[in-house]
């Protein structure tokens, strides 16, 4: 029989000690619900009707993973309440009071940034912005003062509600020193109970799948699913996995991938005879500009059927060029699009290469190919081209002469990225006419905008939205630029491409991450040294400019297994796209987009879903291989 006086102390025991981290639990599942309504209420523009509904749902489904987050922090509470024993309660009070103040600024911290970049992004909280954030100044060059003084005042303020609280309950509820140690030992189960269900909360659970994203996924509308989750494990869970590039992604076995892997592989080496490529080029040594138009999405391109006007200079420029029509970015930052264009390595949905050194050295790339052939390599961007592991990249792809933020005069650094593209573009007329008159050898000039990129903080004001304000800013800065080579005699030995770095959430209704229209991007060759002029409707993708180019100047691009040459008739195109957590795929027969995380379709147009599904998985598990072995 167990006695009275017993039976009292095990139940103090359970009420004090596991009320107290109960206390705590809760307050952490509260604190996160009213993020998830702030959530829905900062993103307006998403809402579906009924919200009430919809907010429900989202709460029910986020409780899997706000429960996960609350019980990892759980632990240290745990641990100190068996210390309490033999420590001194004031010291396991004033420890808890620094680790709950932890847990808010750096819970504020992270649920802030996620309400702000998911705007940009529209994906939640991952290991992405720690990258940019190397380079401190051009992240935040992104944003305004305002919203940088409003994200530290949310900040503030939702740290210090967090500390206040689970302050207090700590200060009313943590358990007293026991007086004396007499059954002590009878807690010792009781511990090991609440050891065991702290495991299993922060598991997610006692299923063989533990806590993922994925599991709080429940709606066919993106954004809902997104609503959903909680950016604190989004940000760990991608921290944790960061370096385990193919975690998620190994869909098949290795003879069922080389299976599915073998048509893709065969585009990029089918282009054997050179009989049944399209020459589009005047002959085969001309010097080459390649622009790098920051955000330039086709969705506001005259010629590529906006009516606001806003690209005159483009949209003219187009009757005189070869426009293809039907091109998909990589990804939805530059650095991806970057390595896409200039390597022909596609972006990885939750990395970027760039940001390994190391792996960049691998790396094929136009400029290498052309040096190796003749040629001068030159590269030109207004900002810092240190930020995102951009010099390192693009010294190891074989630019020979790099020219950044640092060689021009403080007076032009005119925007919060750096100098205007109006006085870049200038200076790189300038500079190519030079290169070409004092070198006995071909030139291959790179430049990359970026008076496009947020804040779109430009001189002039031709539109009311910032974003095609900026775009009409640009295309009279190349306007001019244009103007400028076609006085000269360079012009008709030169070979001019347009192309979009990535595409841009415009229209917002329409342009969302799981629709083509985020991706379909400018691509426009012009120039004097270009014999063909027209449409072309092939689907193309950023990564098959290296071997389409290449194969015009009869320079072999075997090394670049991702690249396919779209103007030789040997080739079946396609396009492939990805940002995390979902991946797209685009071939004649339609489009499909598929998530990683709920597996299942997002968005499709046209017949064969199926394959285009196989295909992707098939085309990501292959590239993140790659990735990791280099």
């Amino acid at each position: 029989m167990i006695s009275k006086d017993l039976k009292r102390k095990i139940y103090s025991w359970a009420t004090t000690r596991g009320g107290y981290l109960a206390g705590i639990y809760l307050i952490l599942l509260l604190y996160f619900l009213i993020w998830h309504g702030l959530f829905l209420l900062f993103n307006y523009k998403h809402w579906p009707d009924p919200l009430w509904k919809e907010f429900v749902d989202v709460c029910y489904h986020g409780l899997k993973l706000d429960s996960v987050v609350s019980a990892y922090m759980l632990p240290i509470p745990f641990i100190s309440l068996l210390l309490i024993y033999i420590l001194p309660r004031r010291g396991i009070d004033l420890f808890l009071r620094v680790y709950y103040a932890i847990i808010g600024i750096l819970l504020a911290i992270i649920f802030t940034s996620d309400l702000l970049l998911y705007g940009y992004w529209h994906f939640r909280l991952d290991s992405t912005p720690l990258f940019y954030l190397q380079h401190p100044t051009g992240a935040i060059d992104s944003v305004n003062a305002w919203m940088i003084i409003g994200a530290a005042l949310g900040m503030a303020v939702a740290a210090a509600l967090l500390i206040r609280i689970l302050w207090g309950w700590h200060r009313r509820f943590l358990p007293e020193q026991p007086k004396h140690r007499r059954y002590t030992f009878i807690y010792t189960p009781g511990y090991f109970l609440m050891a065991g269900l702290i495991f299993v909360l922060i598991r997610g659970g006692l299923s063989v799948a533990t806590a993922n994203v994925g599991m709080v996924y429940h709606s066919e509308k993106q954004f809902l699913n997104h609503a959903a989750i909680n950016p604190a494990f989004s940000l760990v869970y991608s921290l944790k996995t960061e370096r385990d590039f193919t975690k998620g992604y190994l869909f098949f076995d290795e003879k069922t991938l080389a299976q599915n892997y073998d048509f893709l592989a065969q585009q990029a080496s089918a282009d054997t005879d050179p009989n049944k490529t399209e020459k589009v080029l005047t002959h085969n040594r001309p010097h080459v500009i390649l622009l790098l138009l920051e955000s330039f999405s086709a969705n506001p391109i005259g010629a590529l059927g906006n009516s606001l006007g806003l690209t005159p200079h483009i949209d003219s420029l187009v009757n005189e060029g070869l426009l293809f029509e039907q091109t998909y970015a990589n990804s939805f930052r530059t650095d991806r699009g970057m390595a896409s264009i200039l390597s022909a390595f596609p972006a990885q949905p939750k990395t970027s290469i760039i940001k390994y050194p190391a792996k960049c050295q691998s790396l094929p790339s136009i400029a290498r190919s052309l040096s190796a052939n003749g040629y001068t390599t030159h590269m030109l961007y207004g900002g810092d081209i240190n930020f995102a592991g951009m010099r390192s990249y693009l010294t190891a792809t074989g630019y020979r002469r790099i020219v950044d933020l640092s060689s021009f005069d403080a007076i032009h650094r005119l925007s919060k990225w750096g100098v205007p593209d109006e006085i870049t573009l200038e200076y790189l007329a300038k500079d190519y006419l030079e290169q070409c008159r004092q070198s006995n050898k071909p030139v291959f000039y790179t430049m990359l905008t970026l008076s496009s990129h947020e804040p779109f903080d430009v001189p002039t004001k031709r539109n009311e939205n910032p974003y095609l304000n900026s775009i009409a800013y640009t295309d009279e800065a190349l306007g001019h630029f244009v103007s400028q080579l076609k006085r000269s005699s360079e012009w008709e030995n030169t070979l001019l491409i347009l192309i979009g770095d990535h595409g841009y959430p415009y229209p917002e209704d329409k342009a969302t991450p799981d629709r083509p229209e985020k991706y379909r991007i400018l691509q426009l060759w012009a120039g004097g040294a270009l014999e063909k002029k027209g449409r072309l409707s092939t689907i193309c993708s950023q990564t098959d400019v290296a071997a389409t180019l290449l194969s015009q100047m009869g320079f072999d691009h075997s090394d670049m297994p991702y690249s396919k040459n779209i103007l030789s008739a040997q080739v079946e195109p396609y396009a492939f796209f990805s940002v995390p957590n979902l991946f797209g795929f685009v071939d004649k027969e339609g489009i499909t987009t598929w998530d990683c995380d709920s597996k299942q379709t997002l968005f499709n147009e046209g017949t064969h879903e199926e394959r285009r599904i196989l295909l992707g998985k098939a085309y990501l598990q292959n590239l993140l291989m790659d990735v990791s072995k280099r």
